[in-house]
């Protein structure tokens, strides 16, 4: 009865039921076929031995392992990646602000009887208000108003100058003095804006040619009111067609510093600040404010004059390049395009990357020394660079094309 109740349980999917120890043996009794079986049964249920264990533990540490490796050297090849892309965009970043400004310099200072000279006003200075004195050249590289250590060693500065007025470029006749030293008749008075920045000239150029910037307080024509005014200014006429000119730089004319400090390009605006002051050419955090980052990543920064040195008559073409600054008014109108490099460092690798610095301009004397780079000691070959480097017009200066007498 058991046996064909458990054939019909079986038959229908239901397990049978258990029977006991006795029944097995009492039902089935110790047959042959019955022990291989329950040996087959207990082995199929044990585990994993402990040597067993300890080899898939092994396998496992040591793909771990392989697998750190290829995430730190994938890591360290993105840094590298990313750093070098870093440096790159930081560098062409900084060559198109100075591009852009050396481009525009000279507007409005470009006049024969006016360029060259030196302009002063006052500017802030750690002290207070002082009087600085500033060339009016459109680009002076390593100007001597700035010290050397304003800047990282080994590295050019520039300083850029240009305005931003609607008066013509050539100036404005003053024709009379009528009431006081600070008020012109000019001949275009609707020209000037009140806080215009101006410069009086007069008729017969001095030597040395140091004039004083003022600023347009009011404006009643054909008379307009300056801040100080020169006295006696029309006492330099030598022919009554003769004239002193006021020279309109505009409201917010750029006299900027670029220099590379501790590792960036940084500007500073020669209005404000008195840029050339110890106190804040000095290289620090304080100084950020004064001396503004522009672009990160930034090791070097070199310049050249591209000159005019045909011994007749001017032909506008530029015949050499050269750091030789020039202070007559005939060889500045000679000087009508600026060369410039610019270095980017990316990251730092474990081995050598370089063994010789950039060069620049295809010439091995133009080489740029890159030992003196701040917060790299020793092994400055162990960095990636890019250099950039471009050749830039002076446009306020090539539109003048051959100056008659220069």
């Amino acid at each position: 009865m058991t046996s064909l109740f458990n054939s019909k349980l079986a038959h229908k999917g239901v397990l049978p039921y258990a029977p006991t120890e006795a029944r097995i043996v009492g039902a089935y009794g110790n047959t042959p076929e019955r022990a291989p079986r329950m040996q087959r049964i207990s082995k199929s249920s044990g585990g994993f031995s402990l040597v067993e264990i300890m080899v898939g533990m092994t396998i496992g540490l040591l793909g771990m392992v392989i697998m750190l490796q290829m995430l730190t050297f994938s890591e360290g090849q993105k840094r590298t990646t990313s750093g070098s892309d870093d440096a790159q965009n930081a560098g062409a970043i900084a060559l198109y602000g100075l591009q852009r400004d050396i481009q525009q310099s000279g507007y409005g200072i470009g006049a024969q009887n006016f360029i060259g000279c030196s302009v002063s006003w006052q500017a802030t200075d750690s002290s207070g208000q002082v009087n600085i004195t500033v060339p009016m050249a459109p680009v002076t590289i390593n100007p001597t108003i700035i010290p050397a250590a304003a800047s990282d060693p080994n590295t050019d500065t520039l300083l850029v100058i240009y305005g931003n007025s609607n008066s013509p470029g050539e100036g404005d006749s003053i024709s009379a003095q009528p009431t006081s030293p600070n008020v012109y008749t000019v001949g275009t008075p609707t020209s000037y804006n009140v806080s215009d920045k101006v410069v009086a000239q007069y008729a017969v150029r001095q030597t040395p040619c140091t004039l004083v910037g003022d600023n347009v307080v009011s404006i009643t024509a054909p008379n307009m009111t300056l801040g100080t005014g020169v006295a006696n200014i029309m006492t330099t006429n030598t022919a009554a067609s003769v004239f002193p000119t006021l020279y309109d730089l505009g409201q917010s004319p750029k006299v900027q510093v670029y220099a590379v400090r501790n590792g960036n390009l940084t500007v500073c605006d020669y209005t404000v600040y008195n840029c050339g002051s110890t106190t804040y050419a000095t290289i620090n955090t304080a100084n950020q404010s004064v001396w503004v980052p522009i672009a990160g990543s930034i090791v070097s920064l070199k310049a050249q004059y591209g000159r005019d040195t045909n011994a007749g008559t001017m032909t506008g073409i530029v015949d050499t390049y050269d750091q030789s600054t020039q202070t007559t008014a005939c060889n500045l109108l000679r000087t009508s395009a600026i060369r410039i490099a610019l270095v980017a460092i990316g990251n730092r690798d474990t081995a050598t990357v370089t063994a010789t610095a950039p060069l620049w301009a295809g010439n091995i004397t133009n080489q740029i020394i890159l030992s003196g780079i701040p917060g790299v000691t020793t092994g400055w070959q162990k960095y990636h660079y890019k250099l950039f480097q471009t050749t830039v017009p002076i446009r306020n200066i090539t539109m003048q094309g051959a100056v008659a007498g220069c």
